[in-house]
């Protein structure tokens, strides 16, 4: 497309100074009136000409948005809208925007003239994750009170959960609601008494007791049994 602009265009017919009037819009004047005021307040006619050819008041499209500019009448054919071309300095052709509303031949400063070529152009939606405002334990809270009624409890589970986390570490501390968990009274039950721990120390002290009593008394039997044995000895030789 670019060719079918500058085709009709020398390097001596460059209008450097156009770009320099250019400012973006969001809408172009509607009517006649509008037309004359912005064009008087641009002040295009101070400008200098390009070629001899006086800058006028154009609205039109540049690049993705609507720009006035101050730039040299051109000759817009094929049905189109016109849009500022940098390179040329110039109004030219837009061939990528049909305009069945435009003549096939028209003057570039007119091309405002055509509601076509002058809507405002939607800009791209970016795509932004929406972050809640609302902290995970509003969120739950509000979950909770929705229905004190019918309550849900994987709602007030969370909600527990997170209203004891812990600042410093981070770790969620979680709170027993079932009544399937041990209360204190059964976790005091599944350990063992002072009472328990006396006895149970008791039994091992007498168990030891009792197993040094029995060595004792086993060495005594042999050391018994072996003077026995040495008195017989003795006597039978007395006797012979």
């Amino acid at each position: 497309m670019d060719i079918h602009r500058t085709k009709r265009f020398t390097k001596s017919d460059i209008c450097h100074g156009t770009f320099a009037t250019l400012e973006t819009v969001e809408r172009c004047p509607r009517n006649a009136t509008d037309i004359e005021r912005r064009s008087r307040g641009k002040k295009c006619d101070i400008n200098s000409p390009c070629q001899e050819d006086p800058s006028v008041y154009h609205c039109v499209r540049y690049e993705d948005r609507l720009v006035e500019v101050c730039a040299p009448r051109g000759l817009i054919t094929g049905n189109c809208c016109a849009v500022f071309n940098r390179g040329v300095g110039r109004v030219v052709e837009d061939y990528n925007k049909p305009c069945s509303e435009c003549p096939f031949k028209y003057q570039s400063a007119d091309s405002v003239r055509y509601n076509t070529c002058i809507e405002p152009i939607a800009k791209p939606q970016t795509h932004q994750t929406n972050i809640e405002s609302t902290t995970p334990t509003e969120k739950f809270e509000s979950c909770c009170n929705a229905k004190r009624d019918k309550r849900d409890a994987t709602c007030c589970s969370k909600l527990n959960m997170s209203r004891n986390v812990n600042k410093g570490t981070d770790v969620p501390i979680m709170k027993a609601e079932s009544g399937n968990q041990p209360t204190s009274s059964e976790k005091e039950q599944n350990f063992p008494t002072e009472e328990t721990v006396t006895i149970i120390v008791l039994l091992l002290f007498a168990c030891c007791l009792t197993l040094l009593t029995w060595q004792n008394w086993s060495r005594l039997r042999e050391c018994s049994g072996m003077n026995i044995g040495r008195n017989t000895a003795n006597k039978e030789i007395g006797t012979l």
